[in-house]
């Protein structure tokens, strides 16, 4: 692929992922009758739209996107990739469906520790495992295989602020649940793509506008989360 049509599709890729993750945000977070309103059984419109929507599309878009970075091919990457892909959709499958239900007030206690369970424990934790592996691979890949020379400014601009857009809906979902797990987790991902940015030859950052988005929108959604909850 020659360096500018790669350039070209990244950056689509990285505009249309962070426009389906504040979609996706503000989906669960607008008090919105149609949103609420039961479509499937239990399931919510907002829950669908995240199951058979919001999911699926960030698995194509995060997978073209892969393909589109990692140059230089690597079975363990692409096996990295295609693990997490499959822990996220089992984490959503466990999560969505438990977080409805177990929500009702008249769920029985010994249901409810049950849904509670695969909803706030194997569940998240099962999403977060494929959450990690998917985006550290893409950061791994561009760090290995950087853009061949510097972007544009307007491309750099582009990228910084889909990074604080994706920053928003992180702190938009997390600064009502209080739980540190989820900054332990943006930290870790932070952690190993700096350690791994170090490693394949510190490419400037404007050679790597994915990893930027990624360290713009875990690290300053973590921080103002922090803040929020401290304040």
């Amino acid at each position: 692929m020659k360096p500018e049509n790669r350039l070209r599709n990244t950056i689509q890729l990285i505009g249309v992922i962070a426009a389906v993750i504040v979609l996706a945000s503000l989906s669960r977070k607008l008090e919105l009758e149609f949103l609420r309103m039961k479509a499937l059984d239990a399931l919510r419109v907002c829950d669908l739209l995240t199951l058979f929507v919001f999911a699926p599309s960030i698995v194509i878009l995060g997978w073209t996107l892969f393909k589109t970075t990692c140059i230089r091919k690597s079975v363990m990457l692409e096996g990295s990739v295609i693990i997490g892909i499959f822990l996220l959709g089992i984490g959503f499958g466990m999560h969505e469906p438990a977080n409805v239900l177990n929500g009702g007030a008249i769920t029985p206690k010994a249901l409810k520790e049950s849904l509670n369970f695969f909803d706030n424990l194997l569940g998240h934790w099962i999403f977060f495992a494929g959450f990690m592996l998917l985006t550290v691979s893409l950061s791994i890949a561009e760090t290995r295989d950087p853009q061949e020379r510097p972007v544009p400014k307007w491309v750099l601009a582009f990228t910084i602020i889909s990074g604080l857009a994706v920053a928003a809906a992180i702190y938009g979902n997390m600064f009502n649940e209080k739980t540190g797990v989820d900054i332990a987790v943006l930290a870790a991902c932070l952690l190993a793509m700096s350690i791994f940015h170090m490693i394949n030859g510190k490419a400037s950052l404007s050679r790597i506008p994915i990893t930027l988005l990624l360290y713009i929108a875990f690290g300053l959604g973590s921080l103002a989360t922090l803040l929020k909850w401290l304040g």
